[in-house]
């Protein structure tokens, strides 16, 4: 019974995300389709699913094995983190990249690119001056 409530919380905190990454043409999708990004992401994934029935296997001995014979069992929760798993495998372009796009136009809402650039201006100009007073007392 406690799981439920957390199963709802879990759902409620994915639905928006879930939501944003339905709109193909939404801001807040990062594409996972193409260049270096869909190559690394195919790497990690196929790691990470060949991995999966090893890891299944393994939490169910430790399941099993890993406390006393009167200690009650839950294999079902094993289960559950497994699903857990491969749902976010499965479905991980689509979440991950809507959090990464929202967090992208979060920052661009509060350091948009004109503070970047005065910023670098002004660290270009003082790397100058430090760079000109360095050089000005080494060849003295």
């Amino acid at each position: 019974m406690k799981r439920l409530p957390l199963g709802i919380f879990v759902f409620a905190l994915l639905l928006p995300a879930l939501a944003f990454a339905n709109n193909a043409n939404s801001v807040l999708v990062v594409d996972f389709t193409a260049g270096p990004v869909a190559e690394f992401l195919g790497k990690t994934r196929g790691i990470a699913f060949g991995l999966l029935g090893f890891t299944l296997v393994a939490g169910l001995l430790v399941e099993a094995f890993g406390s006393g014979p009167a200690a009650p069992r839950d294999y079902s929760g094993v289960l559950f983190r497994f699903v857990l798993v491969l749902t976010l495998l499965t479905f991980y372009s689509r979440i991950f990249g809507s959090f990464i796009g929202l967090a992208e136009g979060v920052a661009n809402r509060v350091a948009p690119a004109s503070v970047w650039e005065k910023f670098t201006a002004a660290h270009d100009k003082w790397q100058a001056a430090a760079t000109e007073r360095r050089n000005a007392k080494f060849f003295r």
